[in-house]
């Protein structure tokens, strides 16, 4: 009796290494997926677009909708990688350069940052389909399952934690995100002078985060459909 006691515990202390490792494989993949369509659909020049048409915001700031749509379309695909930030706009019948200096440095921090995330949303996403693979491969279909819905429980929890977060507390979020993620601190401008910082108002927050909102919901429907589709085969 005490024999296979003994042998209950060995299996389970041996199963424990495969539901993390499931589990770690389930959050890298959904982040992955996550993060891949935020760039898509959030990273996005009609949300810029959309924010400039119904505030009006180019007669609040004495430019033409075309070239405010212009720099705002310089700027997504500056920090998505492409081209530069070297446009200019005619403003109160003045020919002035659409980004300053300190903006410059800003979107520079922020082009870095994207590109960390791809290169980690890239890694993460490679990583999870070894990882998935060889526990397949080595018979842990059912564990596999398990885990990867309880890594998508575990970070879904925490996205669902920092919106609500967001949500009540936005101006602190905003600091403490710029905080965390740009160390030289170039993140503060005059709203009468910068073009740029007037994309970014509450409205423009609202419409990010439900695109995200909607994006972990079909990122979770690609992760489980996919991988209950893999594991039927």
């Amino acid at each position: 009796m005490k024999k296979n006691n003994n042998n209950e515990k060995n299996i389970i202390k041996a199963s424990l290494p495969v539901r993390i490792f499931s589990a770690s494989a389930g959050l890298l993949l959904l982040w992955a997926v996550i993060w891949l369509l935020i760039l898509a659909f959030v990273v996005n020049k009609d949300l810029i677009k959309n924010e400039i048409t119904s505030r009006n915001l180019a007669e609040k700031l004495e430019i033409s909708e075309s070239e405010l749509i212009a720099g705002g379309n310089r700027m997504i695909d500056y920090v998505k990688g492409k081209g530069d930030l070297e446009i200019t706009v005619v403003r109160r019948g003045v020919r002035v350069s659409f980004f300053g200096i300190s903006e410059k440095e800003h979107l520079k921090d922020v082009r870095n940052v994207v590109k960390g995330f791809n290169i980690a949303a890239v890694i993460s996403l490679a990583v999870a389909v070894i990882i998935i693979t060889l526990l397949i491969l080595k018979g842990h279909k059912n564990a596999v399952s398990r885990g990867v819905g309880v890594g998508t429980f575990i970070l879904l929890f925490l996205i669902v934690g920092i919106g609500i977060y967001a949500t009540l507390r936005t101006s602190d979020f905003v600091y403490y995100f710029h905080e965390v993620l740009f160390a030289g601190k170039n993140y503060v401008f005059n709203p009468y002078e910068s073009f740029m910082v007037n994309f970014f108002a509450p409205s423009l927050y609202k419409a990010a985060a439900i695109r995200v909102i909607v994006i972990c919901g079909i990122s979770v429907i690609i992760c489980e459909g996919g991988l209950y589709f893999l594991l039927k085969q």
